[in-house]
């Protein structure tokens, strides 16, 4: 199993010189699924809507002959713009042969944010003009099976309590783990520890994370400037280092970037939590758009 990352900023997207190393796009990233090349009959797994899913749509238009039925799935953590503006610039909503099917905490919520997201005050195109077949699912306890791929849900703490999900994909024994837009229960980056690990909120996570080959996880703020942004729903870099390490996680993408922070801040952070990663036996890197992760190697 492999993960390639469409987009790695939070809120906004952010274009421009800034930006070119490790992207401006907002959140999307796809869970490449082993299937057979000659296959007719394509299964496609994607993590949010953000920016990053203009470009993957249309390297999917690209890669698929018209007669190749598509099925894609694409799983939203929750519905905040930054994760769902790309949708409307989803090409293959456009394509025939095609079916999509979208995820949620609740269908019929989802439903009508994407719809209202495209009425006609809003875009030229509304959702009744795509082509694709199109169904909407609500997320449960039971796992979701994608081709060979087994997708788990678990409700994370961000925004409306019980509407925001983290993600995992297994399958052949590797795991995935995304979680783009977290908040600690209660962090104190003055105290030591700064949090409480047996916080059930906290167990909870640790647990959905346990022994992934690869997490990426919001790391929007660090210690120094968290408490500035406490209860915006973020986390500080240092706090995602260490629930992946107490996991057993064997690597870390950080995630979710400010649009505030250029490449070299970035690269800092890429720097100083490298550091950090390695004093607590886990590997941890920047995501960086069009990065490709294979689970089965030991290292990216």
């Amino acid at each position: 199993m492999k993960v390639k990352v469409w987009g790695v900023r939070g809120s906004i997207p952010t274009p421009g010189e800034a930006t070119l190393r490790y992207g401006g796009n907002t959140p999307c990233v796809q869970v490449e699924i082993p299937e057979d090349p000659q296959s007719k009959n394509r299964n496609i797994l994607i993590f949010d809507g953000g920016s990053g899913v203009r470009p993957l749509g249309n390297e999917i238009m690209k890669s698929h002959p018209e007669d190749v039925h598509l099925n894609i799935h694409i799983f939203f953590t929750h519905v905040h713009w930054d994760h769902i503006q790309g949708l409307p610039f989803f090409v293959p909503l456009f394509r025939k042969n095609t079916m999509i099917h979208f995820y949620g905490s609740d269908a019929a919520k989802l439903e009508e944010t994407l719809r209202l997201q495209m009425y006609p005050d809003m875009f030229p195109v509304t959702m009744d003009d795509v082509i694709s077949h199109i169904e909407f699912h609500t997320y449960t306890d039971t796992p979701t099976q994608v081709g060979p791929v087994r997708v788990i849900r678990q409700s994370v703490h961000h925004g409306t309590p019980g509407r925001v999900a983290g993600l995992r994909a297994e399958c052949d024994g590797q795991a995935f783990v995304y979680i783009p837009d977290v908040e600690p229960y209660d962090y104190r980056p003055d105290q030591s520890p700064p949090y409480d690990p047996d916080n059930p909120g906290e167990q909870a996570l640790i647990k959905f994370l346990d022994h992934a080959d690869f997490v990426i996880f919001d790391t929007m703020f660090v210690d120094e400037n968290y408490n500035q942004f406490r209860g915006w729903g973020h986390s500080p870099a240092e706090y995602a280092v260490d629930v992946a390490a107490r996991a057993g996680a064997k690597r870390l993408g950080l995630f979710h970037y400010s649009p505030n922070c250029c490449d070299d801040q970035v690269e800092k952070l890429e720097k100083d939590m490298s550091k950090l990663g390695k004093a607590k036996n886990i590997e941890v890197f920047g995501s960086r758009e069009g990065m490709v992760v294979d689970l089965g190697k030991d290292s990216k």
